[in-house]
This record gives C-alpha cells, sequence and structure tokens, in this order.
C-alpha cells in the first residue's frame, strides 16, 4: 500500500525570499480537517544548514510545502504560518542509519498552522444593534480574520438576530454559530472554506479507494470510518473520494486527513476519515 516511489521529492519555500528547502531529508506529519479546527503539519527537516535556519527563524514566515513524483508539477501538500513555540533545533535527536547512531545528523523541527495569524492574531469588536443573520455575521467575521473565501455554500441555513455582540476571536465567534447551525467552517492553504456538509460531489473527479490501493475500512467509535491509503498529497478535505469496497461503497466527503512519512524511503500512507 505505501508508495516507494524513488523519484518522489518534498519542497519547502518560504513566501517572498528566495529560502527554498529541496535537496534534504524530510520526515513529515500533516493533520488537515473539515471541521473548525487548525490544520497542522508537523516537519523534521535533517541536516538544515545554520545559514538557511538563521534566515529561516528571522521572521514568522508564510510556508509551502509542495509535493512532486518525477517530471510531474509540483502539487501544494500543505501552506502555513511557522509556529515559533514548537520549531528548532533538536539536537539530542539523531537519527539511525544502517542501525548506527549518526552524532552529526541533527533534526530542524518546523511546525506549520494553517491560517495561524487568523486564528491567533485577529480580533472583532463589532455591536449590530439591528437585526442581523447568522450569514452576515459569519462574513464579517472572515474579514476579521483576514482570510480569503474559497467557497461560502448558498445552503447555509440563517438564523436572525435582532442584536447582536461580535466581541473577541473571530474564529470562535464563527466556531459558535456554525456548531448551532450543523455547518463545517476550515481553514485550508489560507482560504476559508464554509459548507452545509450536505454537498454534493462530483463522482468523475473523486478519488477512488478500493482494495488495491486501501486497506480495509474500519468503523470508529465515533460512527465515522476511517480508510489508510497510499500517500494522497493533493487529496484535501471537503473533496470527494469513490469508496469500492464490499463493507463500504459510495461517494463520501473527506471530513479529516492524517498523512505521515518521509523522502528517504517510504513516501508514506494518508488516513482518511469519512462519515456514513
Amino acid at each position: 500500500m505505501e508508495n516507494n516511489n524513488l523519484e518522489f521529492k518534498l519542497m519547502l519555500e518560504a513566501a517572498d525570499t528566495d529560502i527554498k528547502i529541496d535537496n534534504l531529508d524530510i520526515d513529515f506529519n500533516i493533520f488537515k480537517s473539515s471541521r473548525t479546527v487548525a490544520n497542522t503539519a508537523d516537519i523534521l527537516v535533517w541536516n538544515l544548514d545554520e545559514t538557511t535556519y538563521q534566515r529561516l527563524t528571522l521572521q514568522n514566515y508564510l510556508i509551502s510545502l509542495y509535493t512532486q513524483y518525477g517530471e510531474e508539477d509540483p502539487v501544494l501538500f500543505f501552506r502555513g504560518y511557522m509556529d515559533m513555540n514548537f520549531s528548532g533545533r533538536i539536537t539530542s535527536n539523531n537519527r539511525l542509519i544502517d542501525g548506527v547512531d549518526n552524532p552529526i545528523d541533527i533534526p530542524t523541527r518546523i511546525k506549520l498552522v494553517d491560517g495561524l495569524q487568523a486564528y491567533r492574531d485577529r480580533s472583532i469588536n463589532k455591536n449590530y444593534r439591528e437585526e442581523v443573520s447568522t450569514t452576515q455575521i459569519i462574513k464579517d467575521c472572515i474579514a476579521a480574520m483576514g482570510v480569503g473565501t474559497a467557497i461560502f455554500s448558498g445552503n447555509i441555513p440563517a438564523k436572525k438576530y435582532l442584536s447582536f455582540k461580535a466581541i473577541g476571536r473571530p474564529h470562535a465567534i464563527i466556531k459558535k454559530l456554525c456548531d448551532a447551525l450543523g455547518i463545517n467552517v476550515n481553514i485550508q492553504n489560507g482560504m476559508i472554506y464554509v459548507l452545509t456538509g450536505n454537498e454534493t460531489g462530483n463522482e468523475d473527479m473523486a478519488v477512488v479507494l478500493d482494495e488495491s490501493n486501501s486497506l480495509l475500512p474500519r468503523k470508529q467509535d465515533n460512527g465515522l470510518i476511517e480508510i489508510s491509503s497510499k500517500f494522497l498529497p493533493n487529496l484535501n478535505p471537503n473533496d470527494f473520494v469513490k469508496c469500492q469496497f464490499e463493507t463500504v461503497e459510495g461517494l463520501f466527503a473527506v471530513k479529516d486527513i492524517r498523512s505521515n512519512g518521509n523522502n528517504y524511503g517510504r513516501a508514506g500512507i494518508t488516513k482518511i476519515t469519512i462519515g456514513i
């Protein structure tokens, strides 16, 4: 099931700079969700030179992680800002090479958070003294978060308030409103998605999951289903997968994705969570 393509590459680029990392070994653990939680990427870069490391930590750059197979065009896998509280050199953690500890093989941890500034730095102080809809409040909170809108469903249920105070973190206000309405909201590569959860997918565009590329589906305690498949860097929450298993068959929206692996021997796996 694992994709062991030796042509597999991972590349990191910092926006508005010439900083590019594309010739080093990289481990990755990526989590993406359609729920109102932050998507995160936990990355280990081995033997990053001191100059690049110092430049990378000068300020909180927007960093893009790309994947590439052979001569195919690079695919954007993740985009986010560095969480400086959880990034840095790890001098006590060395790799084993052929069973032997390599003391000069030093990893640098880079933790990225998609929409970090929208979650951490933004606030809103708006007092609606006349009737206002949840749709308008959500749109004003999105504007306060400073992110673009990728999808804003036209099927969102509307609720009216005679007055409303939107004060504090806009993402927290959006979560409270959307949880009550059963709406999914998430930031993906710096863009926000607002969906009802009842959207229909295009079967022709869906990724096919079957026993040739995936393990058998496993039902979780919460009623959701998890499927472990080959590494699928271009699959995202709110995309659709077409399941062709004896126990699970049909078209399903992706709720959560967790991918982990590396680019020096094991391209990795992607665990996909869907709901029935």
